[in-house]
């Protein structure tokens, strides 16, 4: 870090240019991870600091701006008198190149680099100078310093017109800001007034939905506008430092960069990307597309695609007026928008088909091709089911192919996705319920253990419970379940055969859901993880089942209903299908709140094998957080909660 004042010994002046000297190699160091001279031993760095110009940072860096690599080659000079007289006017170069305005130092250019080399070479320059034409030297430099001059002017023209342009919607955003504080506080406010059970309809909620989707709309307006500033910042760059890539190569990379910013919601490099795209006269609505292909056997399924658009209130909807007829399949590379679409299949004598596809940019869904061939090695033909084989208000079918996951465990609300593949399957419409179970509880052998059990152990096995020794409800001589026992301070807590099932552990749940495959002759099971969250979810990623705003009056939860008073139950099961929101993209209910579900799976982390994944949300639960639609939270397979249901699985064989 000295200067070669320092290396000269005493030849120099030492003074704060020095500082400055020592300033500009951390810079240097800092924008190229290097130091600009490196050498073995001292006494060799010695001579580099001494002898040699320093080189340029956008020699290991080529994008570092111009300015900010003048202003390190200013602070490099071996001259002092060509540095900054001190750190201060330094700091004020650096705060100038911050603020976008022009900066006081000025790049060396020919001339000045002739010059350091003959500094640094006089006899060759002596010799050079001596052999060659100097008036011809000197012509040709006039002539290329008044076209450099020339162009240089005219550049600087431009770039000065997309700062100022830059600065303009600068103050827009500010004045958005101020607008965005302003609608952030009265939306708190309402929050805080709005009670959360209210239903979607109410006028209070809805006052609240508008409110939520005006902060959305200024925080997507503040968003474009900082893509408007780049693109200004990056066009003013562009005037001194033009880009070397070929029109159509340049939109090619604009349409991908605006793809991918789309499909991870970053709404700045978007709206940049559309404004280059704009400028080359190109529609970024109309250019952005993928390609559908759909093969059934049999084949005839007459297929048509609806949009999905966000609501004011925030959940994703097909929008059924806007639904664009494919013809019968198969399909070939149909095109469409990219974004998500909910596809419908329909054939005489077969059941109708339903299903989200999510179209990316130069992406084809249903084709071996797609994501560079990911899933080159799966078959994507769906099968058409003849109808009644499989009751639809029962169950939803989750067809075969991918789906955007989460990782296991991640419990942000911003989770990282990956792609991953499903093969066919079915999910209950419903969660199981108390008068699903009781035939099973209502069975001599089942009775007679919990009998047995409750009256020499003194807790219950089979029957719903908060604790192993506290049941939920009474039970009745044939196994029915009844009105729990009221006590000194709570009155009877109320008993429905169609409340959620809960209140047993996932071994008794298994047992249970083996006899009814038994008893029904049916491949019946419970979910992995991966099913649950696939039918829960779809294939765009979605936070909850119905998108990514989260609402109390979109599912049951702790304050989705009237707050506890006297003869009422703050933590009790519900009938289901209370909150038609709550509806995932396959048809499945009360896929975040109600009862969460047990799935048939472990976390990878789980050395002795004995937790089971527990997903959705609860009646109980007060945290938006825990209605997510992938897994978070396990518990061993012996844990008995009121609040863990039940959802049956089976194959679409």
């Amino acid at each position: 870090y000295m200067a070669p004042e320092q290396v000269a010994e005493g030849q120099l002046p030492v003074d704060a240019r020095t500082d400055v000297y020592a300033l500009g190699v951390g810079l240097f160091e800092c924008l190229c991870g290097r130091r600009p001279f490196q050498a073995e031993t001292p006494d060799a760095l010695a001579v580099q600091i001494l002898m040699k110009q320093a080189p340029s940072p956008r020699d290991f860096a080529p994008d570092i701006g111009r300015d900010l690599s003048t202003i390190v080659s200013k602070c490099l000079e071996k001259d002092p008198a060509r540095r900054y007289r001190g750190a201060a006017d330094l700091a004020a170069d650096l705060r100038r190149f911050r603020e976008h305005r022009d900066i006081a130092a000025r790049p060396i250019g020919r001339a000045g680099l002739l010059l350091r080399w003959a500094e640094a070479h006089r006899a060759l320059a002596v010799g050079a100078l001596v052999g060659s034409l100097a008036l011809l030297i000197v012509g040709s430099l006039l002539v290329v310093n008044y076209v450099e001059t020339r162009d240089q002017r005219e550049r600087m023209g431009i770039y000065r017109r997309h700062l100022d342009r830059a600065r303009e919607l600068e103050a827009k955003r500010n004045d958005m800001k101020a607008a965005a504080l302003l609608q952030a506080r009265s939306l708190a406010r309402l929050e805080k007034e709005v009670e959360p059970h209210l239903p979607p309809g109410d006028a209070a909620k809805q006052e609240l939905f508008r409110a939520r989707a005006e902060l959305r709309r200024i925080e997507a307006a503040m968003a474009r506008l900082e893509g408007e500033i780049e693109y200004e910042l990056q066009r003013s760059r562009e005037a001194v430092e033009p880009i070397q890539i070929a029109g159509e190569e340049r939109i090619g990379m604009l349409r991908d960069i605006l793809a991918e910013a789309r499909a991870r919601g970053d709404r700045v490099t978007a709206a940049r990307a559309i404004c280059f795209l704009e400028e080359a006269g190109i529609d970024p609505e109309v250019e952005l597309r993928g390609r559908f292909s759909l093969r059934t056997r049999p084949a005839g399924g007459f297929v048509t695609a609806y949009p999905v658009r966000e609501s004011i209130e925030g959940p994703r909807r097909p929008d059924v007026a806007a639904g664009r007829d494919l013809g019968a399949t198969p399909i070939d590379a149909a095109e469409l928008e990219a974004g998500l679409w909910q596809i419908s299949v329909r054939r005489e004598g077969f059941a109708t088909l339903r299903f989200p596809v999510l179209i990316e940019h130069r992406q084809h869904w249903g084709d071996a091709s797609w994501h560079d061939g990911r899933f080159a090695d799966r078959d994507w033909t769906l099968d058409l089911l003849p109808e009644g084989r499989i009751d639809p208000e029962l169950w939803c079918r989750v067809p075969k192919g991918p789906f955007q996951a989460s990782p296991d465990g991640d419990v942000s609300l911003e989770p990282r996705l990956e792609w991953r593949w499903l093969d066919d399957f079915h999910v209950a419409r419903r969660e199981t319920t108390f008068g699903d179970y009781e035939p099973f509880l209502a069975r001599a052998e089942i009775l007679e253990e919990t009998m047995r059990i409750a009256r020499e152990q003194n807790r219950f096995i089979w029957l719903p419970r908060l604790f192993d020794w506290l049941g939920v409800f009474s039970l009745k001589s044939d196994g029915r379940l009844g009105d729990g026992e009221a006590t000194a301070d709570q009155p009877a807590r109320p008993y429905s055969p169609d409340f959620a099932l809960g209140g047993l552990s996932f071994r008794e749940l298994e047992s249970y859901v083996a006899w009814r495959a038994e008893t029904e002759d049916a491949p019946l099971r419970m979910p992995s993880s991966d099913e649950w969250q696939k039918a829960a979810r779809g294939v765009d990623g979605r936070i909850y089942p119905w998108g990514d705003a989260f609402d109390w009056a979109f599912t049951s939860g702790r304050y989705s209903r009237r707050g506890a008073g006297p003869g009422s139950w703050e933590f009790h099961p519900r009938r289901g299908g209370l909150f038609p929101v709550d509806e995932s993209p396959y048809g499945a209910l009360d896929m975040a709140g109600n009862a969460a579900e047990w799935c048939s799976d472990s976390p990878v982390g789980d050395d002795y094998g004995d937790h089971r994944w527990v997903l959705g949300g609860s009646f109980g639960w007060a945290q938006p957080s825990l209605f997510t639609t992938w897994p978070v939270r396990s518990y061993p397979f012996g844990h008995g909660d009121i609040q863990f249901g039940l959802r049956l699985a089976r194959d679409s064989r």
